[in-house]
């Protein structure tokens, strides 16, 4: 494929062209490659000065074309492949592989299936929060009880990665308010003070699941740290909107809707950053 060229810092393409690829420094200097070509792709860069006095721009430096001149252009601007890419199936494929080389399996990946698959997890998460919301322990002082959801929220979200976990937390909270009874108590419909929390399970459960994919859950450490990460969003979510709810200041909510559970926070978040490290050594995968 040969290249050819037309006005200073544009390289044509046949009959496309490629968008300007010189800064406004070097301006008023043709850019060349070399003739030699490897299966289409140009191998050097050289600079060609304009031959006459007129051609300069005041204040711009002229380069001649020396070792100099194509040395720095070789730091600043190394030899690329310009060659475009007509077949869009293998642009799709190349984006494809590039997503996986970013993304990290979680442990949802490893079951069998697809479509399928992951209609079950999300279900099931949704579900398994649900069953969790019935582990209720009430307080007098305050009308957010303890209960078990934000265990099956962290364990979901860097089980799941953060697209399952996020579908699953948002079908608990709209099937939720729509009238199926899988709140506290088994109670459906609008939680009143305590519905902050459940927007912030979304949240939540969305960070976990980045964090997961980017190995985070392979040791107790990490995890943990994704564990915290997921608790703060549902608190940054939920005091707030129990400060609103219940008319009091930010630092009477946060005494009645964050510090009562921070210890059962900092054991649920223990349980999972072991259970979840421990199980990638059961399975013996470290991808």
């Amino acid at each position: 494929m040969m290249l050819g060229f037309g006005e200073p810092g544009i390289i044509h393409h046949g009959t496309r062209r490629s968008a300007k690829i010189w800064p406004s420094f070097f301006d008023g200097c043709e850019p060349v490659f070399n003739q030699r070509e490897s299966h289409g792709v140009a191998t050097d860069l050289k600079l060609l000065v304009p031959s006459t006095s007129g051609d300069r721009v005041p204040g711009r430096q002229d380069f001649s074309e020396s070792a100099s001149a194509v040395s720095l252009m070789r730091v600043l601007y190394p030899p690329r492949d310009y060659r475009v890419n007509h077949n869009p199936e293998d642009s799709m494929s190349q984006g494809t592989t590039a997503l996986q080389s970013r993304r990290a399996l979680v442990l949802g990946d490893l079951l069998p299936g697809l479509l399928t698959r992951d209609a079950l997890l999300v279900i099931g998460s949704a579900a398994f929060v649900g069953i969790l919301a019935q582990i209720s322990i009430p307080l007098s002082f305050t009308p957010v009880p303890i209960t078990g959801q934000t265990l099956g929220v962290l364990l979901g979200g860097c089980a799941l990665g953060w697209r399952r976990a996020g579908l699953a937390m948002s079908l608990y909270l709209l099937a939720g308010l729509a009238g199926l009874p899988w709140f506290i108590h088994r109670s459906s419909g609008w939680q009143g003070a305590s519905s902050g929390y459940l927007f912030g399970f979304i949240l939540a459960s969305l960070a976990c699941g980045v964090i997961a994919e980017r190995k985070a859950d392979r040791s107790v450490i990490t995890t943990l740290l994704a564990m915290f990460a997921g608790e703060f969003l549902i608190y940054l979510v939920g005091v707030p909107w129990l400060a609103i709810a219940i008319h009091v200041n930010l630092a009477k909510a946060i005494a009645l809707g964050l510090t009562p559970f921070l210890a059962g926070d900092a054991i649920k978040a223990g349980i999972v950053s072991l259970a979840l490290p421990a199980t990638w050594r059961l399975v013996g995968r470290h991808d």
